[in-house]
């Protein structure tokens, strides 16, 4: 039987908002910054204790071997860091979108701007407060991705 919606277990609006960011950027990610190194920047932002439980070994695993669930690890791990500290979890945004690594391939504008659309959905004044000097010259114009791992 269908139960009627209690008053006292309203809905949380801003965390719904900011889960869909994060599973937007953890589909980004993947996409189009897929040598991501997740133990240096969870170490950085002082989060490394959270990565390494066993709950989201999936993160890197999935990352190294191309799997499907990749995106999915990703978001459960930042979903974990937001609910610890939200300005650590921006921090980290942060600091994944500004990774400079010769191995992606330059964003491009179209890349961008996904981008900035995912990061304005964290509730921000804009993505400034959260990347500043964004964004980062372009090279290229054709839309890039990872490549995925080829099965042996």
């Amino acid at each position: 039987m269908f139960e009627p919606f209690e008053s006292d277990r309203q809905i949380d609006k801003k965390k719904v908002t900011r889960n869909a960011a994060i599973a937007r950027l953890a589909k980004f990610i993947e996409k189009h910054l897929c040598t991501t190194d997740w133990t240096l920047l969870a170490d950085m932002a002082g989060v490394g204790h959270i990565l390494d439980a066993p709950r989201h070994e999936r993160v890197r695993r999935a990352q190294s071997f191309g799997d499907q669930d990749y995106p999915s690890a990703v978001s459960s791990f930042l979903q974990e860091v937001f609910d610890a500290d939200e300005q650590i979890g921006l921090f980290l945004v942060g600091e994944i979108v500004q990774q400079e690594n010769p191995y992606d391939d330059p964003l491009t504008e179209e890349a961008k701007g996904e981008l900035t659309q995912i990061l304005s959905m964290f509730g921000s004044e804009g993505i400034e407060a959260i990347v500043p000097n964004f964004p980062s010259p372009v090279t290229s114009t054709t839309a890039q991705s990872c490549p995925k791992p080829q099965a042996a």
